[in-house]
């Protein structure tokens, strides 16, 4: 665990509008409660710990899913995960930042990677 990520046992994590309530296993977005299952919960508490690191699928699959040999292992299963969460989520799901060919993160400054871009416009 780098510097930057939460420690595991903290009890509630938000990104934004998003908020996970570990110590009872609830996750609501804009304090609308969603069900997730628990991988999907799992998934996301692991991308707003991370705090805008990125996780790469490897990391996930060992982190949630528990593979040790990921080297031979071909799966989408993250990727499908990932598919559902933002679902999920619905509109806050554009918090969750693919990074192609190497995993995921949460963007946990939306606003700013907003400005950023429409900088590099002009």
């Amino acid at each position: 665990m780098n510097q930057n990520q939460i420690p595991p046992d903290f009890p509630r994590l938000s990104a934004g509008i998003i908020e996970l309530r570990t110590d009872n296993w609830t996750a609501s977005v804009a304090d609308k409660v969603i069900k997730l299952t628990y991988l999907e919960f799992r998934l996301l508490q692991e991308l707003i710990r991370a705090r805008g690191t990125v996780l790469t699928r490897e990391d996930l699959l060992q982190t949630i899913w528990g593979h040790e040999n990921i080297t031979s292992l071909e799966t989408r299963t993250v990727d499908v995960h990932m598919a559902r969460l933002r679902k999920k989520l619905g509109a806050a799901s554009s918090h969750l930042i693919t990074v192609r060919k190497v995993g995921y993160r949460i963007d946990i400054a939306p606003e700013w990677i907003h400005h950023a871009s429409q900088r590099m416009r002009e």
